[in-house]
């Protein structure tokens, strides 16, 4: 069976959850001897190393298609118009995957190899093989890692006007279009109980659950000398991540502070993150970005914290955390897609809830916490299960 797994970024550094979920899984093919390519569909500056990909991952050939970026809001908002006016029906968030600078190349690269499977990695990507899934001859699978439209109506309900009226004509479009696509599919494999639910009730294809596969630390959790260090990983340009992230600088952090001076904040991850420049002068912030690997940081942190409110599929940066030892502070939300309950993470919803838990964190809590989250993800999201499911899921 010859595959191609499409890519909607480069997979390296593996320093986020995403990043991770996605090279896990790829890693896995190579294991259960499937021959699989690589095409990724990146930002024009990203940088990419075809070798590095290769060797990591055992893909037999990686071809780059490179897509339109836009680092700033000017420079988005001039896109988006562009998109608006060439193609209305198109999602602005789409509009980056949907060009013929994009379609014209995997156009040759579909007439030059014969794939019997094809994996998208992520709904976007479906809008750049749009103009083949009829005439592709194989089976075409979405990985799938949100519900997109999900994603719009649940801002919505967190803005006001003339905002809330924009993102629910963003869900309304991506909804018409998941719905479309998913007809078209052979298959979509989404990674939590929900989404499966979600597209089981719109119909139209068949729906598997794959749910994330990650490596776990092999060392069991230990009582940490501290209790006062917390980290926020994620894409720092994400609408769901930046507003948990904002909300919580602006109401909880300064509250909590001022009652246990001793706390400290790291900000790690990539994406655009010129927002948080007006943040840097908060007293035991420290804005980080980018980074190359996120373990010393997961090794310096007592907790991370994950101030989520909208979203669907699973908080990858969740099981991250716990993959990695380290107890997490998250919503009711934050751990959808997983099983955890209260006595395996601390659940906070509302600044007081946020700020009692800040305050109050210590190291057998912790410790507790971290242990019971372990036993039970380490068997959920076993990296090795998951690939076997993927496997046998690719083959039929």
């Amino acid at each position: 069976m010859k595959v191609l797994w499409v890519l909607p970024k480069w997979t390296f550094p593996v320093n986020d959850g995403a990043r991770h979920a996605s090279f896990s899984l790829l890693s896995q093919l190579k294991g259960n001897e499937i021959d699989f390519d690589v095409l990724a569909i990146v930002p024009d500056k990203e940088e990419c190393d075809i070798e590095q990909m290769q060797d990591a991952v055992g893909s037999t050939e990686t071809f780059l298609i490179n897509r339109t970026s836009a680092p700033t809001f000017k420079k988005k908002l001039s896109l988006w118009l562009s998109s608006f006016f060439k193609n209305p029906s198109i999602p602005l968030t789409a509009s980056y995957f949907y060009s013929s600078t994009i379609h014209e190349p995997i156009s040759c690269i579909l007439r030059a190899k014969q794939y019997d499977v094809i994996v998208l990695d992520g709904f976007h990507l479906a809008f750049s093989f749009l103009p083949f899934m009829k005439s592709f001859s194989g089976n075409m699978i979405l990985r799938s890692h949100n519900i997109e439209s999900d994603l719009w109506f649940k801002k919505a309900e967190r803005m006001s006007f003339p905002m809330s009226t924009f993102c629910r004509w963003q869900g309304n479009l991506f909804q018409k279009w998941e719905k479309k696509i998913l007809a078209l599919l052979h298959k979509t494999l989404p990674i939590s109980q929900t989404d499966l639910q979600t597209y089981q009730q719109w119909g139209g294809g068949v729906v598997e659950l794959i749910p994330l596969g990650l490596p776990f630390l092999t060392s069991r959790p230990q009582l940490l000398p501290h209790d006062n260090r917390l980290l926020f990983l994620g894409r720092l340009d994400w609408a769901p991540n930046k507003d948990g992230l904002k909300w919580f600088l602006d109401y909880v952090w300064p509250k909590a502070l001022s009652i246990r001076s001793d706390l400290k904040l790291r900000i790690v991850g990539s994406g655009d993150s010129d927002w948080l420049h007006s943040y840097a002068a908060l007293p035991g912030v420290e804005i980080i970005g980018r980074v190359e690997r996120v373990a010393p940081f997961f090794e310096w942190c007592s907790a991370t914290i994950a101030p989520l409110f909208y979203g669907s599929g699973t908080r990858i940066k969740i099981v991250e955390s716990v993959a990695h030892n380290r107890c997490v502070i998250t919503t009711q939300l934050g751990v959808q897609g997983t099983s955890l309950c209260g006595e395996e993470f601390f659940l906070a919803q509302g600044i007081d809830d946020w700020v009692n838990t800040l305050v109050g964190l210590n190291k057998q809590d912790a410790f507790a916490k971290t242990k019971a989250a372990k036993e039970k993800l380490e068997r959920e999201f076993d990296r090795n299960e998951i690939g076997r499911q993927l496997v046998e899921s690719l083959k039929t």
